[in-house]
């Protein structure tokens, strides 16, 4: 009975690390798409923190009031995010090393290519303006 059920298991996890593999690289591509033509970097991922940095509109009933996204206690969050993903932790791009692990070696030139010509030629995105706090 062991034996079978060890066939039976066995593949369904290499399946599953497969689409892993397969997700991670499509989602590095597609991070190296938005840097290659918008210059997307850690800047602009952090223009949406506003928006978490006001208290809960409804108190969840196992806390003991609401809460908003404090700041400082997301930095280290964002890093380990960054970290996992293979993107540099300062500018939010994937590395060259991940890139090439993942399969897409002839990415990270045209990215930082790309991402050179679009700072250049974009303007620059709107300062984050803070939330208004409607709920109190």
């Amino acid at each position: 009975m062991l034996v079978d059920l060890g066939r039976i298991v066995q593949p369904t996890l290499s399946v599953i690390d497969a689409l892993v593999g397969q997700s991670e690289r499509v989602y590095s591509l597609e991070r190296a798409l938005t840097v290659r033509h918008w210059a997307r970097d850690r800047k602009m991922d952090e223009m949406v923190l506003p928006s978490f940095e006001y208290r809960e509109n409804w108190q969840n009933p196992h806390l003991d009031k609401r809460y908003g996204l404090d700041r400082e206690q997301f930095q280290p969050v964002m890093d380990e995010y960054y970290a996992l993903r293979g993107w540099d932790v300062t500018t939010g791009w994937p590395t060259r090393d991940h890139l090439v692990k993942v399969g897409l070696l002839d990415v990270y030139d045209p990215m930082v290519a790309g991402a050179e010509r679009a700072k250049a030629t974009l303007p620059p995105p709107p300062e984050a303006q803070p939330v208004p706090l409607l709920h109190k």
